[in-house]
C-alpha cells in the first residue's frame, strides 16, 4: 500500500477518500513496475548490475519489478534508479508511456550536472558555449 497517500488522504479528506488514495497508488506502483523493468531491459542491464548501480538489493528490485503489490521505494531508492536512467522520479511514478519526454531529460541532466565538481560543471558550460558560438 501506498503509505504516503494513504496518509495524504487521511489527513485532507477523511478515511471516507481511502479508495482513491488506493487507487494512485495501484497505478503509481503500476507505473514503476513497468517503467523500471522496460528502462533495464532497453538498457541491457540485469538486476545484478542494477543492484551495484543503484545500490539497492536486487531481491528489492525484482519485487519492485514483479511484486503484485509492489514496495514503496523510499525517495532516495527512487532517486538512484532514475540516476541509473538519466530520467526523473517524476517520470518513474506516473502513466505516462513511451520514452520520457524532454522536460525529464532536462531535469535529470540538470540533476546530474548540480553534482558534478566544479571544475566539470565548469567544461560542461564552454561545451554548451561552443554550441552557442557555433
Amino acid at each position: 500500500m501506498c503509505r504516503a497517500y494513504s496518509l495524504l488522504s487521511n489527513i485532507l479528506f477523511g478515511i471516507v477518500q481511502l479508495p482513491i488514495a488506493l487507487t494512485l497508488c495501484t497505478n503509481m506502483n503500476k507505473a514503476l513496475q513497468t517503467k523500471v523493468k522496460d528502462l533495464r531491459k532497453k538498457s541491457g542491464l540485469t538486476l545484478d548490475a542494477l543492484a551495484d548501480a543503484t545500490g539497492i538489493s536486487k531481491s528489492y528490485l525484482w519485487e519492485i519489478e514483479n511484486r503484485k503489490e509492489a514496495p514503496s521505494p523510499s525517495a532516495e531508492k527512487l532517486g538512484a534508479i532514475a540516476g541509473v536512467f538519466g530520467v526523473t522520479v517524476d517520470f518513474l511514478l506516473h502513466e505516462e508511456t513511451g520514452s520520457p519526454e524532454e522536460r525529464h531529460l532536462d531535469e535529470a541532466f540538470f540533476r546530474n550536472y548540480s553534482n558534478l565538481e566544479p571544475e566539470d560543471r565548469e567544461r560542461v558550460r564552454k561545451i554548451v558555449d561552443s554550441f552557442r558560438k557555433g
